[in-house]
């Protein structure tokens, strides 16, 4: 039996990333409205870090005010 897994890709620091949306997450308030957010998640590929942002939408706005918020961050 030959070993099953995922091929592990090593990178160099600050040189890849991967950026991904968890998308139509319904949450139900307290006066019993649905309200549907989103969740950005960047991830470095060198050091696994990971920065998650919750917003309402998904626009181009918001996502690259996500993106120089979590370069600030770093």
């Amino acid at each position: 039996m030959s070993p099953k897994g995922t091929t592990r890709i090593e990178t160099k620091t600050g040189h890849q990333a991967q950026f991904d949306w968890k998308e139509g997450i319904n949450f139900k308030t307290n006066d019993n409205q649905i309200v549907s957010l989103n969740i950005g998640v960047l991830l470095l590929s060198y050091s696994r870090f990971v920065i998650m942002k919750v917003t309402m939408n998904k626009s181009s706005d918001v996502l690259f005010n996500l993106f120089t918020q979590a370069f600030e961050l770093m």
